[in-house]
Formats: structure tokens, sequence, C-alpha cells
């Protein structure tokens, strides 16, 4: 049957989406605007109405977002009924988390919870973990050496919120990279012991007269140590990391090398030791906590899974036969957790692969497509590895199976007019991938206006530096409408990474009387009073809506801070309980809560006697249909 499609693909997207075989992977390589989604849908869609596979439940396709993910269920199914096949059964089209999340909930007794286990917000997750350290620093676990408070004092741990910071980020990179508490210990040991041994002795600095020297020498053994690509682009030459060398060898900035240099290393080694014990310990008191409750995280949800899927051979079998081909959007944000359950999840293949006419075997996977472009990769903060794209399926263009290809990539983009793409290219070939180059669909040649970046001078802040960059685009602007008379204010968009940006940039459209309309996070939703009425709104529809709750309790007039936060979520249970063990900081609680009821009923009475404009009306009205 032939396949219908949305619209006509090009070339090099229907090489993708009708390659025949299925016994090799694909690499798809796509640059910015070139219908990766499109290929990724069709693809999905192509293998069922061709006949590869059978059934549309029998494919798994995975990606990060929910919004990317119910756009791509939505795009399948539309095009499923286009080519005349009912969508019976649900779709296995999910985030990652989310397919963890069902495969844990069809799974729950092998992993050792219960199917109705409860996923923690990340409210309920530092609540928790503020629970666990407030109980350490007021000797709760005693009996635990590493976790006592005079202990976390000596490691410069001296109150529950300079530890907090520092266990909230350790849990969620040793989740990240998918270690439990032991397999945190091991190898957090392994790598103390690695730095350490790769720093400069005390004869080998006093052979060094300069920081700087020793920075380059402390690379040079680091990327001997870890390999030279784990250091490649770590700042160690940078000045931050030369004072910080100096403070650590040197008496003080001026004077020489610290008399009791290697035992002040050996002192450094297990004061980090013992931190990372410390974490350990309190990391495994955590997940205690949480199966005593029936609970999991955000990040368990990938490490779990994984972990069910590489240590169980029954179940991993049983969706390996499941699933007949496997689609991941977005591979180069992908964490080493989720790199590792794709690896459990897909059928292993050994491959003869030619390349320039030499062959060569190499351990793979089959029925597998995997999308990214490391260029693109933006959840470095949760873990991402772009590297993993290239780890996963290691295959250049010249790479072949037979006559086919396992590198394909979609270079046309759709997005971008000529000149546009020119610059796109040009910043490319900075980051040192080497990809295929871009080439734009438009025959729109598009201007560029080359400007030199506004970084702050000797003698001025970062803010002032910022405040000339907006009174810059504020006049560019007034020139392209009113002295070339070639655009209208309308026909002008400034792009913006991040909202905080935007103050300066009204400041200056205001001051010149340039008229303006904020998109993408500055609307009248996302006014800390709009958000306000949305909190007190959800809470009266779900008390149990613990974001919302919160926000309230955050927020004028309440105002509590986290100390009164942590007392009223670990308040007792009983009236009695409550009489008896009142700590001093719950009755200024108390009173906040009682105004909070206060100023609500004066809210309502309140609209109850004004009449809103229309246009508020409408906007109060749209606002609830948002809840």
């Amino acid at each position: 049957m032939k396949m219908q499609y949305e619209y006509e693909p090009s070339l090099q997207q229907r090489a993708i989406i009708e390659e025949p075989r299925l016994d090799i992977p694909l690499k798809v390589v796509a640059g910015a605007g070139s219908g990766k989604t499109f290929v990724l849908a069709h693809r999905f869609v192509w293998l069922v109405v061709s006949g590869k596979v059978p059934e549309a439940d029998r494919i798994l396709a995975l990606t990060f977002t929910n919004n990317a993910a119910a756009e791509m269920k939505m795009r399948i199914k539309r095009l499923l009924r286009l080519n005349g096949h009912a969508v019976s059964g649900q779709l296995w089209v999910h985030t990652f988390h989310s397919f963890a999340a069902r495969l844990l909930r069809e799974c729950s007794y092998q992993v050792g919870i219960a199917p109705e286990f409860q996923l923690l917000t990340e409210i309920g997750q530092q609540v928790e973990l503020d629970r666990i350290i407030d109980g350490i620093f007021a000797g709760d676990f005693a009996q635990n050496r590493v976790l006592t408070s005079g202990r976390l004092a000596d490691l410069g741990f001296s109150s529950p919120d300079t530890f907090r910071g520092l266990l909230s980020r350790l849990i969620r990179y040793a989740k990240g990279g998918g270690l439990g508490p032991a397999e945190f210990r091991g190898q957090t040991r392994k790598l103390n012991e690695q730095f350490w041994a790769a720093m400069p002795s005390g004869q080998e600095a006093a052979d060094l007269d300069d920081a700087t020297f020793l920075a380059s020498k402390l690379q040079q053994r680091l990327g001997r140590a870890f390999g030279e690509e784990a250091v490649a682009d770590a700042p160690v030459n940078d000045a931050g990391a030369t004072r910080e060398l100096r403070r650590l060898y040197y008496a003080d900035l001026k004077s020489g090398l610290r008399d009791d240099l290697d035992q002040r290393l050996e002192h450094e080694r297990e004061i980090e030791r013992a931190i990372l014990d410390a974490a350990e310990a309190a990391y495994q008191l955590y997940q205690q906590r949480l199966a005593e409750s029936n609970s999991i995280d955000f990040n368990d949800q990938i490490m779990m899974a994984r972990g069910l899927l590489a240590d169980n051979s029954d179940i991993r079998r049983r969706y390996q036969e499941k699933f007949q081909y496997i689609l991941v959007d977005e591979f180069q944000d992908t964490s080493p957790a989720q790199m590792k359950m794709v690896q459990a999840l897909a059928e292993p293949a050994r491959l003869e692969v030619a390349e320039s006419g030499q062959v060569r075997e190499v351990d793979s996977y089959c029925r597998l497509m995997v999308v990214g472009d490391q260029k693109q990769s933006i959840y470095g903060w949760r873990d991402a590895r772009p590297e993993n794209l290239d780890k996963l399926l290691p295959f250049t263009e010249a790479d072949k199976v037979g006559e086919t290809a396992l590198f394909r990539p979609l270079t046309v983009t759709y997005r971008m007019d000529q000149q546009l793409t020119v610059c796109a290219n040009r910043a490319a070939e900075n980051t040192g991938i080497g990809d295929p180059q871009l080439a734009s669909a438009s025959d729109q040649p598009g201007t560029i206006i080359k400007v030199s970046p506004f970084v702050a001078g000797d003698d001025e802040t970062i803010r002032h530096a910022r405040r000339r960059e907006a009174a810059y685009i504020a006049e560019k602007i007034q020139e392209l409408v009113r002295a070339q008379g070639r655009f209208n204010y309308g026909d002008i968009c400034v792009l913006m990474r991040r909202r905080k940006g935007f103050r300066l940039l009204k400041a200056a459209f205001e001051e010149r009387q340039i008229p303006y309309q904020a998109m993408g996070g500055v609307g009248f939703f996302d006014h800390p009073l709009a958000r306000d009425v949305l909190a007190l709104a959800r809470v009266i529809a779900d008390p149990f809506d613990d974001a919302s709750l919160v926000r309230l309790l955050t927020r004028p007039p309440v105002n509590l801070n986290d100390r009164q936060l942590f007392l009223l979520a670990t308040r007792p249970a009983s009236k009695e309980d409550e009489v008896s063990s009142r700590r001093p900081g719950q009755q200024a609680i108390v009173s906040a809560l009682a105004e909070l009821v206060e100023y609500r009923d004066e809210w309502r009475s309140e609209a109850e006697r004004s009449e809103l404009p229309g246009e508020r009306l409408t906007q109060f009205f749209e606002l609830l249909t948002r809840l």
C-alpha cells in the first residue's frame, strides 16, 4: 500500500522514512528546522502501512517534553487515519520519564514497589530532603558517625542550609547517571582516588615557579587519569581555577609554596572523601524514606526502569520482543541513564560495516532509529551528554552495511532564509563537531546586520552594558521604521534568551515610544498577581495541589519563609499534640494562615461589589479556563 503523506517529502526525508531494512540502525543527524518531527512521525506510520511492523502499539517512540510527545502522538494518529488504519489500543509515544513510569507500573512487583506508588512533586522531594537534613542536625541519626552535626560542622557544613544545596545536586547527578547509593559510593571513591593521585606533589610543584604552569601540569595529569576528552573543555587554565590552585598550594597569594604541602593535599583529599561519605549516607536515608512511603521521585523513574531492564533478563526480553521498532528524538539531550535504558530495550546486532573498502565488525543494534544534533543540546543542567549520539551509534557518512548508509543527514532547513543559514553554519564551525552544513530551502536572501557584542568595560557594570545594548536595539528599530521607511513596527521581532532581560528592553522601548507586544512568558497570565489568582483558584479546586499551596503561603499577605514552611509541613497531626509541642515559629504560621483566610473573604466580597471593565472581565474568565 502506498504511503499517504501530509505533504511531499524531500528526497532526504523520503529515503529515511521509507528505508526498508530493519536489521540495521539509522543515525539521523537533523539540523535546525530540517523536519525531524515530520520524519519521525512518518517513519512510524510507514512501518505500519508497509506491513514491516503489523501493529502500531508494537512501536516505541521517545522524546523529551510533554508537548513534543503530545504533538507527535496527535500527528501519528492523524497519519494513521489518513492511511486507513484505525488507532486501536494505546500508542507507546512517550517522554522518557512517562515511559519509565508506565514500565514501572506494569512491572511494579518486580521492582519492589506497589503499582499505586506515588510520584513526588518537586516540592514533595524538597520537603522529604528537608526532613532528613533537619533530622541530621537535630541528632536523630547520631548512630551513624558520618551524619552527626559535629562531624558535618568539621567538614564546613555548620547549618542545614549549607548541606542541603550540596546534597540536592549530588543526588540529582547520581540519579541522572543511574547510580543508586551503593553505586554512587563506589564511583565517587574511585574518582576521588584518581583526582588526588593526579594532583602534582610538593616536589613537582616546587619545580614550577608559577601557578599558571601548575594549572597546565594539572590538566596534563588529569588528561592521563580520566582521558583527554574528559578534560579537554575543563577550565583548568582559567583565572578562577588558577586562584583555587594558589589557595591550595600557596600559603597566600604572594608567598611561596606551603611548607606542609603534601600534608595539606592529603588533608583536602580526606575532607572530600568524608563529605562524599556523608552525602552517600544521607542519599541512602532519602531512598529508605521513599521506599517506606511507597514513593519515587522524578529521577527515580529513569534509574529504576533502567535497572529493571538491565537486571531482569526475562522482562528485558519481553519488551525487546514487544517493541519491533524504536524511534528516539533529541538524542543529544539524553543522560547516561537514559542512553542505557535505550540500549537495554534495543535489539543487539552484529554488523559488518564497510568504510572506504575496509570492513569491520561492530556490536550495535537493529530496529532502531535515533535522531539528534549535538549542536542543539540544551539539557546540560540535567546531565545531558551530547556525545551519547556518537557513543550509541559511532557511524559517519562513509559507513555502510552493504549498500545501505547508517548515517543519514537532514541538511535542508525550512526555518531560515539564506543569509541566516550562512550565519548558522559559521557558528556551527566553531563547535568542531563536523556535521554536514545546512542549506536553506528558502529563495529569500534575507538580511544580516553584524553587531559587535556589548561587553562590560573596566569602568562599567554588566547592567550598564546591557542598558547600552537595549538602547542600541531600540534606536536601530527606530532607524529602520522612521529613517529608512522600509518597515513597520509590526515587521520587526526581537528574540531573547531569557525573560529576565526584557525589563531593560521594555524601558528602552517606552522611553522612545516604540509600540511592542511581549510574548513567551511576560504576558497577562505570567504576571505575579495573575499567577497568585490561579494558585488560589487551584487550591480551592484541589486542596492537595502542593505547588499552588506553597505559592500562596510564600507570597503576600502570608509571606512564609523556608523555615516556617518546613515547620508547617511537619506540624503535629492532632490538636492535643499541636498544643503541647508547638514551636515558637509555628505561632507566626497560624497567624499568617488566619490572615490568608481573612484576605480571601475580603477579596471575594470586593469582587462581588466591583464592576470590572469588559476587557478585564474577559481576561479573568480566560484565566479561569486555564485552571
